[in-house]
């Protein structure tokens, strides 16, 4: 009997870390999606646009969000 106990104990202690690790390596992936404004944002830190573009692309995009609710 408690050998039975023993195996069971084993199950839910692995399974329970299994469910932590799983729960760490989702967060760090959802962690590493970048948004469009994220994406513009590295644009003009890079020099990529200037400011009058980032405000011109920052406005296309706040329409776009509001166009989807």
């Amino acid at each position: 009997m408690d050998m039975h106990m023993f195996g069971y104990n084993l199950v839910f202690w692995l399974a329970f870390i299994a469910l932590i690790v799983y729960l760490i390596v989702i967060l760090k992936i959802k962690s590493n999606i970048k948004t469009p404004k994220d994406i513009l944002d590295e644009r003009l830190a890079k020099g990529e646009i200037d400011k009058d573009e980032y405000k011109s692309l920052l406005e296309t995009l706040k329409g776009k969000e509001n166009g989807k609710k």
